[in-house]
């Protein structure tokens, strides 16, 4: 059964990658729309989301743009202190299903961000493992010496397999830094992901990763849309430049908790020139606490430090470890 299944999304994803090929010589790429998609990455118990990342593909302008959103980021759940990684979690506590949680953690992330999501998706820690794997492992370059979950990984080039793509995806506890760590580790992931999609030129390794990943996905997308999208993008890989960016801002302490405050004016530039030109950011101000002068002074500074990663200088990206 499994054979036939994938037998038939081989012939529907060739046939629209000839679709794709014949408009592409009709139509300029200035005509074609760029598509936004909201990915959100679940902890082992399925609950958190302790990834979530905006993603662009804008072939009009080239670019693949990759917005990561740390899972502390200060949101205003319910009335109440809280973190963005808590409006999935609140609503699954509620009693809704996973599509309603996703659907509701959609809705909060385009109202907060002003962008209409063309699709979401969650996936668990497993399906990173069954993506490297249908892929023949992801490379990444590790910048400085790290052990995960027993295993040393020495600085250099790793190619890593399932389970090891899995634990360096969620790792966090061994960077100075803690999950901003873990955040710039997931773009030396993801650039290399990235990277192997590129190699990969046939259309039947991309359906064999998808597939691998099905179980372990929640989207509101249908199997053919989300077929047509992965198509669209891989068709046009090689011709758009990848930006890596964390959402700007800075860590504090407060109330007894390490939050990350988000700040205002950086990621509304951020989001005008890689996502939409009239995005206006947290209108609400739902990001901030007005009541605290140390959120206040990150939230609304005129700047805060922070930078784009492309993939050329991907390199040079520094993960500080804890020393013993």
């Amino acid at each position: 059964m499994k054979r036939i299944l994938l037998l038939y999304l081989s012939l529907f994803l060739l046939m629209n990658l000839v679709g794709c090929r014949r408009a592409s010589g009709a139509a300029s790429a200035e005509a074609e729309p760029a598509v936004t998609l909201l990915f959100a990455g679940l902890d082992e118990a399925g609950e958190n989301t302790d990834v979530l990342m905006l993603v662009s593909i804008d072939p009009a302008c080239g670019h693949l743009s990759l917005l990561q959103i740390p899972r502390d980021t200060y949101c205003r759940v319910q009335g109440r202190d809280g973190k963005l990684n808590e409006i999935y979690a609140s609503a699954r506590f509620a009693g809704k299903t996973e599509a309603e949680a996703l659907s509701l953690l959609k809705a909060e992330i385009g109202r907060i961000f002003s962008l209409q999501a063309d699709g979401a998706i969650a996936v668990r820690s497993r399906a990173i493992a069954a993506a490297a794997d249908a892929l023949g492992g992801v490379t990444v370059t590790i910048p400085e010496a790290i052990e995960i979950e027993g295993r040393v990984y020495e600085k250099g080039e790793h190619t890593l397999s399932g389970a090891q793509a899995e634990a360096f995806v969620r790792y966090r506890e061994g960077y100075l830094m803690g999950d901003l760590g873990r955040v710039d580790a997931q773009k030396l992931f993801l650039s290399g992901l990235l990277r192997r999609l590129r190699e990969s030129s046939r259309p039947a390794q991309l359906i064999k990763m998808l597939f691998s990943m099905k179980g372990d996905v929640v989207t509101d997308l249908s199997l053919s849309r989300a077929l047509s999208i992965g198509l669209w993008a891989h068709a046009r890989l090689h011709s758009l430049k990848a930006a890596f960016i964390t959402l700007p801002g800075e860590a504090l302490l407060y109330g007894g908790h390490w939050y990350y405050i988000a700040n205002r004016a950086c990621i509304e530039a951020v989001l005008r020139s890689y996502f939409s030109e009239t995005a206006v950011f947290d209108a609400a101000r739902l990001l901030v606490d007005d009541g605290s002068p140390m959120q206040k002074s990150i939230y609304d500074a005129e700047r805060v430090p922070y930078k784009i990663y492309t993939e050329e200088d991907i390199s040079s990206l520094e993960i500080k470890t804890k020393k013993e």
